[in-house]
């Protein structure tokens, strides 16, 4: 229920996993950015074996989302390597 290019920055933490229907949840977060606003995922790696976060099952691979966001119309803008067990990426709307 977002006004339309009304957000700077949206930060999806731990959740990204959770989603059902991601291609229509990313149709929604990109009507929502403004120009030049940011879409950041911080998420547990599929690869890292841990006593938290999800089950490896439910983890969504780096490559996955990658792949999700790109059709959604998202392109990768930064992506920080200082958390062990999970990613942290930043898409922008691709031009």
């Amino acid at each position: 229920m977002l006004p339309l290019a009304s957000v700077d920055v949206i930060f999806i933490c731990n959740t990204i996993h959770h989603i059902e229907n991601r291609a229509a949840y990313y149709q929604i977060l990109r009507e929502s950015l403004a120009p030049g606003g940011r879409l950041a995922i911080v998420d547990f790696r599929k690869d890292a074996e841990l006593d938290a976060g999800p089950p490896l099952a439910m983890r969504l691979d780096r490559k996955d989302l990658e792949s999700e966001l790109s059709k959604a119309g998202f392109r990768l803008v930064e992506e920080h390597d200082f958390l062990r067990d999970q990613y942290f990426v930043v898409y922008s709307v691709a031009e």
